[in-house]
């Protein structure tokens, strides 16, 4: 047993230990802690057992590493199947990542030894084992920090294409397989370890993105559902306030009646709180200026505020229920438009008056006008729009 010999036996172990790791981090067991402490020991043990018997008993130690694979890995890969609590393709997933991580420290392995120059010393030993070491750890790290998430998420959302994921990947794992113990140049040696390194870093890419694109679509369905409740909620909200407004309607030919009935009577103290009543009543109704919803909101509010601050209103707003635009954009358009409106009358000491009119004409086109008080005439630049200063308050028209 020679001693390039001797130094493959912990080299194989890194690289069988790098294995077992990426395993164990992308695990989800169906036991518990200390049952799944208790199968892995057994079957690690097992697997130890074996190698030692293989050891003592051959007079060829090449040939003990030659049959790691069958004594060694598949083994690991039955009791990765026993310890698994996810289906059988996304354990080969599993196993197939763990691998590829083994494969990749291998042909690290093997163009150290092909770009070797001399005969191998105490220090370029150490300084190759400490590579394999960095390696190994890099590639556990970048599956515990890169792809344990994913890869979970991916198993828990029950996707049914694993096999498509597996079967390209198994093929790569076969075919590098091929060159785990060739004896080919060293350029063939690093294109190998090129190739091996990438399709693991690609299919951890693969399988971030897969998780991050089914998350957002997660999100995107809680906010559509969340969107659909505040809908309902809304469209509950108007209903309330139509029932609100019938009713009120109602309560001020009540009030009118009982008023009458105490005037009848001579009751004018009745008679005065039933008008003072029927004031506070009148206050609470909303002004109802087309059929859209959304827009009478818009409407309302702002043409409130300009009544509470003295303005004079006109409107002519021919809006319906159903519009070919963006609801959101009309009442933006309307909003901007009052508020430039509503800010240049606080401007005009005199008589203060706003127009509005807004037309939904032959079923495809808004038209909409706003006017107001403000008596400062609207200046345009050169390039035929008004100044910045100017644009920031209304002009007569709008």
């Amino acid at each position: 047993m020679g001693f390039l010999t001797l130094q493959h036996f912990p080299w194989a172990g890194m690289s069988f230990l790098a294995f077992l790791l990426v395993c164990g981090v992308l695990l989800e067991s169906r036991f518990s802690k200390r049952g799944t402490l208790l199968v892995s020991f057994t079957f690690l043990a097992g697997i130890a057992l074996l190698q030692a018997v293989l050891m003592l008993s051959s007079q060829d130690a090449m040939l003990v590493l030659t049959f790691l694979p069958l004594t060694a890995y598949l083994p690991a890969v039955i009791g990765v199947h026993v310890l698994s609590r996810t289906g059988f393709f996304p354990t080969v997933a599993l196993w197939i990542m763990g691998s590829m991580a083994s494969f990749i420290v291998v042909f690290l392995q093997n163009l150290m030894v092909k770009g070797a120059w001399g005969a191998p010393t105490a220090l370029s030993d150490l300084a190759q084992t400490g590579c394999l070491v960095a390696l190994a750890v890099l590639l556990v790290l970048v599956a515990y920090r890169c792809l344990r998430t994913p890869f979970r998420v991916l198993v828990q959302q029950g996707r049914k294409n694993w096999m498509f994921l597996c079967l390209p990947v198994a093929l790569v794992f076969l075919l590098l397989s091929y060159f785990k113990n060739s004896t080919a140049s060293l350029t063939m040696a690093v294109l190998v370890f090129l190739t091996a390194a990438s399709v693991f870093l690609i299919v951890v890419r693969v399988l971030v993105v897969s998780a991050a694109a089914w998350s957002a679509g997660q999100e995107k369905r809680a906010v559509a559902a969340q969107l659909e409740i505040q809908r309902r909620e809304y469209e509950d909200v108007l209903t309330r306030m139509e029932k609100g407004r019938v009713c009120q309607h109602d309560m001020r030919h009540h009030l009118m009646v009982l008023e009458g009935l105490a005037g009848e009577e001579g009751d004018l103290e009745m008679v005065r709180y039933l008008d003072g009543l029927g004031a506070r009543l009148r206050e609470t109704e909303r002004s109802s200026y087309c059929e859209n919803s959304a827009v009478n909101a818009v409407l309302s509010s702002l043409l409130g505020q300009a009544k509470e601050e003295g303005c004079a209103v006109r409107t002519d707003v021919r809006i319906p229920a159903a519009i070919p635009f963006d609801v959101l954009d009309v009442c933006a358009l309307l909003s901007n438009a009052l508020e430039n409106a509503l800010r240049a009358c606080r401007g005009v000491h005199a008589e203060r008056w706003i127009e509005v009119s807004a037309v939904v004409e032959g079923g495809w086109s808004l038209r909409v006008c706003v006017g107001n008080s403000c008596s400062e005439l609207l200046r345009f630049g050169s390039d035929g729009l008004p100044p910045r200063a100017a644009a920031g308050r209304a002009g007569n028209r709008t």
